[in-house]
């Protein structure tokens, strides 16, 4: 059964949301059980806070067992991993259904780019970046700040981002790196204005 939140070109996955065990407030609240038996301690719940609580135990099951992913690793871990139904199909992107074991065991491809030369325009405040393996919606990594890269070549070898030029100190070495959206990042390569 669909409750809410569906669209097959907007939302990424369904998750259990509809009569969902789950525990009971207890204390002496307006929406609290006053039971002392524990075993009256627990309720049916609907909705997607049932759902979203679902999704980010999943979440959390899958940082557990793949510690050293970022947000970005998890959630295509997630989506990737989910079991595809087809009476989803016309529910969400790709019929699929929350998966914990499919979160857990999916394998990530990454892509890292490679970061060969920079240039930098002080008076406009762009920043030129050339190499390969440079996805759509890479992000540009100077010091400390990131900065959406827009394509500048028809084949993904060149992009650039406005960066102010309060980032390059005067003689100062600054750290500058590629992200891929899907998690790949380049080696820094450091910059001298």
């Amino acid at each position: 059964m669909i409750q809410t939140g569906f669209g097959p070109a907007s939302v990424h996955l369904a998750a259990p949301g509809v009569s969902v065990l789950t525990t009971q407030a207890h204390g002496n609240c307006e929406l609290c059980t006053q039971e002392t038996d524990p075993a009256k301690w627990y309720t049916r719940a609907t909705g997607t806070s049932v759902s979203a609580a679902c999704v980010s135990g999943v979440a959390a099951l899958t940082k557990s067992q793949h510690p050293g992913d970022s947000g970005v690793l998890l959630s295509r871990r997630i989506r990737e991993g989910v079991e595809v139904t087809e009476t989803l199909r016309d529910y969400v992107i790709g019929g699929g259904r929350l998966s914990a074991i499919g979160a857990i065991t999916r394998e990530i491809n990454i892509t890292p780019p490679t970061l060969q030369e920079v240039t930098y325009k002080a008076k406009k405040q762009k920043l030129f970046v050339f190499g390969s393996g440079m996805l759509q919606g890479v992000v540009i990594v100077v010091g400390k700040g990131s900065y959406p890269g827009k394509p500048q070549s028809d084949d993904g070898t060149a992009f650039m981002a406005k960066i102010p030029i309060s980032e390059f100190p005067p003689g100062a070495p600054v750290l500058i790196k590629l992200r891929n959206p899907d998690g790949g990042e380049s080696r820094a390569i450091s910059f001298t204005r």
